[in-house]
């Protein structure tokens, strides 16, 4: 994918790999205990592939994250 940084190191991948898991885990528990929109999206060196999670409230409209 272009525009995407290329050529990480060893160390690199496994500490996006070790963290990424558990900041997405913080990141929904966040949302839910203040009940508010998140959404955790990031660049997963490993797959090449942007990964994520997130959390919406129930009562809430889907967030226009365009503007």
């Amino acid at each position: 994918m272009a525009g995407f940084p290329t050529g990480h190191t060893k160390p690199q991948k496994e500490k996006a790999r070790k963290r990424s898991s558990s900041a997405m885990s913080k990141a929904v528990a966040t949302g839910i205990a203040c009940n508010i929109f998140v959404a955790y999206v990031y660049w997963n060196p490993t797959s090449g592939e942007l990964e994520g999670q997130g959390y919406l409230p129930v009562d809430m409209p889907i967030p226009d994250v365009n503007n």
